[in-house]
């Protein structure tokens, strides 16, 4: 790969930058809680019940003779990052602590890795890449499970292969402050009953670590097991990913609920979107694919600023001192 194409890697698109989330993305309800989706922010622009959780949880530690670390192998371990466990500990105190600590020492053992060949391979099968964002600029996690068995990885690299992709998601895929959620597409049509428990296995080495970035989790493409299966799928997934996961009808492929908050230009054309498929080897890096993201459910202000947002972009994209890079376009 070289130099200039490993450095545009996972930028974020200056649409992204200039966009300001609205209260309703900031804090929102989940089963009739609060649900706060934006962390990196002042503290002040936190509401007095999550200052007052912040305050038990250091409470707690000093109960407990903890110090929390300054910082750990990825940075700063400040409130944001506390109040995403507590929240995701549904603010038990107690729980919460200790699945901080969790992660404080997780991090410092697993942090910080670096992409190597057989992750840029587990990648370009097509098992699990990114493609696209919806229309506020959250990316889409393609995943698809049936392609396991496609991949000859020890479970070992597969663990830490997924350290790798939530950690590649976080630092390069998101903005803090703007964008800090994804959506998963889930593609369940190839899924074997005899692959599920690997696939556990794989994803429970990081269990816990990366709390409250799931926006949206859309399921497609189930098979005759997880049709008769799914009140079972729902107990194992508990009340908060039920209540995040949406079952999409192909609808002889179109996929039509998929998009009301994604624009069609954003997805493979497998999908229903418009975008061209993606063949072997062609998934990593991932690349700007369109600069629509605003879709049918749009409002007249979001057409308003999506034209407003396009122009700047424009502008700024022309700008040879800009500091903001795109991905490299996807040639037709």
């Amino acid at each position: 790969m070289k130099k200039n194409e490993e450095e545009n890697i996972g930028k974020i698109p200056y649409f992204a930058t200039i966009y300001e989330p609205d209260e309703k993305e900031v804090v929102g309800e989940l089963l009739g809680k609060h649900t706060r989706r934006i962390f990196e922010l002042p503290l002040e622009k936190y509401t007095e019940y999550e200052k007052e959780k912040l305050i038990e949880y250091y409470e707690y530690c000093i109960s407990q003779k903890y110090i929390l670390p300054r910082k750990n192998k990825s940075g700063k371990f400040y409130y944001p990052n506390i109040f995403r466990q507590l929240q995701g500990a549904d603010f038990d105190i107690e729980k919460g602590f200790k699945e901080i600590a969790h992660e404080i020492i997780f991090k410092n053992e697993k942090l910080p890795m670096e992409i190597n060949d057989d992750f840029i391979n587990i990648m370009n099968s097509g098992f699990l890449y990114v493609h696209g964002r919806d229309k506020f600029y959250r990316p889409l996690i393609i995943f698809n499970p049936g392609l396991l068995s496609t991949v000859n990885c020890s479970l070992e690299n597969w663990n830490k292969f997924g350290v790798f992709f939530m950690e590649f998601l976080v630092n390069k895929c998101l903005l803090p402050s703007k964008v800090e959620n994804w959506n998963i597409i889930v593609d369940l049509g190839e899924l074997k009953l005899t692959d599920t428990p690997q696939l556990k296995d794989i994803f429970s080495a990081f269990k816990g670590i990366y709390r409250c970035r799931l926006y949206k989790l859309y399921l497609l493409n189930m098979n005759f097991f997880f049709t008769l299966g799914w009140n079972m799928v729902k107990l194992i997934m508990g009340p908060t990913l039920e209540a995040k996961a949406c079952k999409v009808d192909s609808n002889d492929g179109q996929y039509d609920s998929l998009f009301t908050l994604i624009n069609r230009s954003q997805v493979e054309k497998k999908y229903g979107g418009t975008a061209e498929d993606l063949k072997k080897g062609e998934y990593y890096p991932p690349r700007i694919v369109s600069d629509n993201y605003f879709c049918e459910g749009s409002n007249e202000n979001d057409e308003a600023q999506e034209s407003k947002n396009i122009e700047e972009s424009l502008d700024h994209y022309k700008d040879e001192d800009s500091n903001i890079t795109f991905y490299e376009a996807r040639s037709e």
